[in-house]
């Protein structure tokens, strides 16, 4: 099944290996909701590629972004250039990203307050526990690649869902060794050391392990889910530095600060976020024993705010393209674009 859509504006985001642009379906009336369209050349698609088929994989939890399908945008003139971009079509977040929300705004104040953060931490939690008990590491968890979005009710407090998979892998797996072009392995057994300045992911939010290593672990986004509730609970990033060099050391040396006024719980759960005692990260906490953790567990907006998210998820979401509800049937499903006689005419205004 094909998807027609136009773009509605320029791009709205930019990450390291994409565009996004605000888009609307095509012939799905006046009041179809607009999604996201996730773009880049077709010669440079390895990563939007990679999130297309974990993000296929990852379908089916109300806290990872969804993916209406993929396409290939083609210039209707052939004198426009010949190029050519893969898309992702995916929900549109209004309220932006966590870290919009985390940022003061003129008046210094921001959109979280201390009391919400547990309720957030829960959120982030589960999508985690989906990823990794699918075998993937995020990879790249930080404020920006976690979308905001308005509360179904209108209430206050906002849903998020990850976002971002395009330098994800599978648990276990070791980045590649770093080689001049113009060298060869001597010896393909030697393993070369990982250099962390080469990591992939923002470096602030990098766990020791993966630094010292190389290795991805799901324990990675443990650690980065700690440096983002520090950052909730603060306002201020987990690190403080001169340079990445001074940042390295930190990270594989020390822990973050964690303020005394921080409550006892959060401190609780944030030391549990942030162990590293060797072997790496084996008394970590995993996503789904956080849960548990009396931090999230005791916020009273989880069970009131979220079950109603949960049971809408599965039973009514709304496909912009089709107008009607989703189909979860994976041996005919119409969510999912093929990717065959993709070269589409593009359509803006």
């Amino acid at each position: 099944m094909k998807h027609s859509w136009t773009k509605q504006c320029g791009a709205i985001g930019r990450g390291t290996h994409a565009g996004v642009y605000l888009a609307l379906p095509v012939a799905a009336g006046d009041d179809s909701s607009p999604i996201a369209v996730k773009s880049v050349d077709v010669n440079s698609a390895e990563n939007l590629l990679r999130e297309a088929r974990i993000l296929r994989q990852l379908r089916g939890s109300p806290y990872v972004i969804h993916c209406f399908g993929e396409d290939v945008s083609a210039a209707a003139d052939p004198h426009d250039g010949g190029w050519r971009d893969f898309n992702l079509l995916l929900e549109y977040a209004p309220a932006g990203s966590l870290g919009s929300l985390i940022r003061p705004g003129y008046d210094g104040t921001t959109l979280i307050q201390k009391s919400d953060v547990s309720f957030y931490a829960y959120q982030i939690l589960m999508g985690l526990s989906h990823v990794h008990e699918k075998g993937f590491v995020h990879n790249d968890l930080k404020p920006e690649n976690i979308l905001a979005f308005p509360a179904a009710d209108g209430g206050r407090l906002f849903r998020l869902k990850l976002a971002d998979f395009g330098v994800s892998t599978l648990a276990g797996k070791k980045d590649v060794t770093y080689y001049d072009d113009d060298e060869e392995e001597e010896d393909e057994e030697e393993e070369e050391p990982f250099c962390p300045h080469h990591c992939r992911g923002s470096l602030f939010y990098a766990s020791p392990e993966y630094l010292a290593t190389g290795k991805h672990n799901t324990g990675d986004d443990i650690w980065a889910l700690g440096c983002i509730v520090l950052e909730m609970l603060t306002g201020e990033p987990a690190w403080l530095c001169r340079d990445s060099n001074d940042l390295i050391d930190q990270i594989l040396y020390e822990k973050p600060g964690i303020p005394e006024e921080v409550p006892a719980t959060a401190r609780d759960f944030l030391s549990k976020c942030f162990l590293k005692r060797e072997p790496w990260g084996e008394e970590r906490w995993t996503a789904r024993k956080l849960l548990k953790h009396p931090f999230v567990r005791d916020n009273k907006d989880v069970a009131a705010c979220l079950a109603p998210m949960e049971i809408g998820f599965e039973d009514g979401k709304m496909n912009p393209f089709l107008g009607c509800e989703e189909e979860e049937d994976d041996d005919d499903d119409e969510q999912w674009v093929s990717t065959e006689d993709l070269f589409l005419p593009f359509r803006s205004y």
